[in-house]
């Protein structure tokens, strides 16, 4: 069994270790001059020690299942030469270092793939886009005043006509042109729907209403049929695009839940929520509130 890792940092750092080690050590080849300290200004030699992976930065791609992610690392350098002022013409040894940034690419779906280390330089820091950074659970940067934009891009993007038309909002035609398949199961009365990011074997209701363990396929979304509010169909049409939201926007999120611990396949709003109030999100919860707001912007825009 794969050991747990509690983020993509931890988890990259250690499956591409030796991929990180050969950049550093190119690197510090090619710019042997860079590496001096006060007590070696003029070295005559240096040489690659070790480097330490500080911290990555998340940015999202127009390409499915894309990532953009950014490298800050640490070199250390052991270098040799004269010490200066320190001492009289003796050659001593000393340790250099120098920040660096690693920019790569890779697909995130059913785990990571196809990574690419696309350019190495001097650390900087990342630009901040709204539109395109993620933060390190890969979630996306809401806020209030991106929401009618944000709504208007979704309905462009799977319903241009609803924002043509005063019409409601067709659901399943949203479903089907997001690739998505709907499923109605007896989950526990507090979930009122469950998103799938890896196929799993599930209880569902067939077409003839008889409840059967069929495989789920990644992408599916389970409705609960069994709690009172369903009966509102404006309800149940608020939860399906509720969860269109979630994949639309957050299933990069899912992704990396999956990544790090392969027996996580869905997540409902409350499990989200719960993740959340744990400490291991604190202020991404705004962000994902945000775009759980979009449901009821989406009826309203299309009515």
């Amino acid at each position: 069994m794969r050991e747990k890792v509690q983020s993509f940092k931890e988890y990259f750092e250690k499956k591409y270790e030796n991929q990180i080690e050969s950049i550093a050590k190119k690197y510090v080849y090619n710019n042997r001059e860079r590496f001096h300290t006060n007590y070696i200004p003029n070295p005559t030699s240096c040489y690659y020690a070790e480097q330490n992976v500080m911290g990555i930065s998340f940015k999202d791609s127009n390409i499915k299942n894309e990532i953009f992610f950014h490298l800050s690392v640490i070199v250390y350098v052991q270098i040799k030469g004269r010490a200066g002022k320190y001492s009289n013409n003796s050659y001593d040894e000393d340790t250099a270092e120098e920040w660096i940034g690693i920019s790569c690419s890779a697909i995130l779906d059913n785990g990571l793939t196809n990574v690419k280390f696309l350019d190495v330089d001097r650390y900087s820091k990342q630009l901040f886009n709204k539109e395109k950074t993620l933060s390190k659970y890969l979630v996306p940067y809401f806020y209030s005043t991106d929401l009618d934009n944000r709504a208007e891009n979704f309905l462009k993007k799977y319903c241009e006509k609803a924002l043509m038309t005063a019409m409601p909002l067709p659901v399943l035609e949203i479903v089907e042109k997001m690739g998505l398949n709907i499923y109605y199961a007896p989950l526990t009365d507090s979930i009122f729907g469950r998103t799938y990011f890896a196929d799993s074997n599930e209880q569902v209701y067939n077409p003839n209403d008889v409840l059967e363990t069929k495989v789920i396929k990644k992408g599916s979304i389970l409705i609960n049929c069994s709690v009172s509010f369903m009966n509102s169909v404006g309800s149940e049409n608020n939860t399906i695009i509720h969860e269109c939201i979630h994949w639309e926007y957050h299933k990069k999120f899912f992704e990396l839940q999956h990544l790090l611990n392969p027996e996580e396949k869905s997540m409902s709003c409350m499990e989200v929520d719960n993740f959340i109030k744990g400490g291991k999100i604190t202020e991404e919860i705004e962000w994902m509130e945000m775009a759980q707001q979009m449901p009821i912007l989406l009826l309203l825009q299309a009515e």
